[in-house]
């Protein structure tokens, strides 16, 4: 059951697998076949984002530091280097834009640290000019 997410290669579909929940998708892929998305698991109120190394599907939250207090909700675009941009939260409040980046070589995604906050999505309303 669930929605698993494929990947469509010279007409041949490889099913990717599914983090056990009942929505999983890809949004991105780079040129080393690593992508990345999104998977709403079970009985869960907020998605995790998802990273498939060409063997299996994995929660980035499980690729990152406990300590640091981030939960990643989704992945939306990885580079060639293997740098991925997705939103998650920090210590469980304000969704904010965030940036993965490998500490080892591509295609290794088992090392995956966050080095960088991007602009905020949620929580801070600009004020317009006088």
């Amino acid at each position: 059951a669930g929605t698993h997410p494929f990947l469509y290669d010279h007409g041949t579909l490889l099913d990717l697998g599914t983090l056990g929940g009942e929505l999983d998708y890809a949004v991105a892929i780079n040129a080393a076949g690593l992508a990345v998305g999104m998977s709403y698991l079970s009985g869960a109120a907020f998605p995790v984002g998802l990273l498939w190394d060409g063997g299996a599907l994995r929660d980035l939250n499980t690729l990152i530091d406990p300590a640091s207090g981030w939960t990643v909700r989704g992945a939306t675009d990885i580079n060639d280097a293997g740098w991925i941009v997705g939103y998650g939260t920090q210590d469980g409040i304000n969704t904010r834009a965030l940036l993965l980046q490998p500490l080892a070589a591509v295609p290794e995604p088992g090392t995956l640290a966050l080095i960088g906050i991007g602009a905020w999505l949620t929580g801070r309303h600009r004020r317009a000019p006088a």
